[in-house]
């Protein structure tokens, strides 16, 4: 024979008071400042082209014309590190993300490969 006990359940009611530093509160509001100045996080990107020379420039601008055609939904960005033109594509927060984008693209853009860069947090 199983005896089993009654389970009871009390509820309290009433006020709580915390009390905490005043630069507790002074914190929080230059956290959130900063994370709406900063924008940008680790993260990944597909990298489409990279190439330096007399036609890199217009070379470049070409491919992510191409790009913007076929994915316009999808952010493009190119950068100059001498002698280096390169354009990346996308933000994405994990590499598994990544990969299934460089899937979308490889066809089309058979050099591209997936790349560490700081993307814009606000697109996620």
């Amino acid at each position: 024979m199983m005896l089993l006990s009654p389970l009871f359940a009390f509820t309290q009611t009433g006020n709580v008071k915390i009390i905490a530093d005043s630069r507790l509160d002074t914190l929080i509001v230059r956290h959130v400042s900063f994370n709406k100045a900063n924008t940008q996080v680790n993260g990944w990107r597909v990298q489409i082209f990279f190439e330096s020379g007399n036609n890199s420039k217009s070379a470049c601008y070409k491919s992510r014309d191409r790009f913007l055609e076929l994915f316009p939904l999808t952010g493009s960005y190119i950068t100059f590190t001498e002698p280096y033109y390169k354009l990346r594509v996308g933000d994405f927060r994990s590499r598994l993300d990544a990969e299934a984008f460089l899937q979308e693209v490889i066809t089309t853009f058979p050099n591209a490969y997936i790349v560490q860069d700081m993307v814009n947090s606000n697109l996620f």
